[in-house]
């Protein structure tokens, strides 16, 4: 009987042991250039009523009277254990493109350029769930940024 203990004991120490290590998984290393954002979203009650918006920021010299945002080529979803636990993504950001817009206010006509800080063209939105955080491997001088958006959860019909 002792012998069983002894075999059950190791076995489940074994599994706590394994189960642990994949609870915590180790992301790699950001790239020279690069570094890590964890975005860790807030609890918040009844999440399936929220989704969110996530984009990226970048200060950059614009005309200080147009609308401005920036594309980037793609961003590469990737895993700690493929084919899905653990995503995290990547941009490359050395490719980016400033897009500067002409102000919808008439009255300004400045030539002047300002440093200004421009959100990116693409945007995730999901789901809002606070269960998981989100790893993002961006460039070191950009910033992830993101809002809620409290959804209806009824459906309009059209006909």
């Amino acid at each position: 009987m002792s012998y069983r203990k002894s075999i059950s004991f190791i076995i489940l120490l074994a599994f706590s042991t394994f189960y642990k290590a994949q609870s915590k998984p180790n992301y790699p290393e950001p790239k020279k250039g690069q570094k890590l954002v964890i975005v860790d979203f807030p609890k918040l009650e009844n999440e399936n009523n929220y989704k969110v918006e996530i984009t990226f920021g970048m200060e950059f010299q614009v005309n200080e009277c147009s609308v401005s945002a920036f594309s980037f080529p793609e961003m590469k979803t990737e895993y700690l254990i493929p084919p899905g636990r653990w995503p995290y993504y990547v941009i490359d950001g050395e490719t980016i493109e400033v897009i500067e817009g002409k102000s919808s206010d008439s009255k300004c006509t400045s030539t002047k350029r300002i440093s200004k800080k421009i959100f990116s063209s693409k945007k995730i939105f999901e789901n809002y769930s606070s269960g998981f955080k989100r790893h993002f491997y961006i460039p070191e001088k950009w910033t992830v940024e993101y809002r809620t958006w409290k959804v209806s959860s009824e459906y309009k019909t059209v006909n």
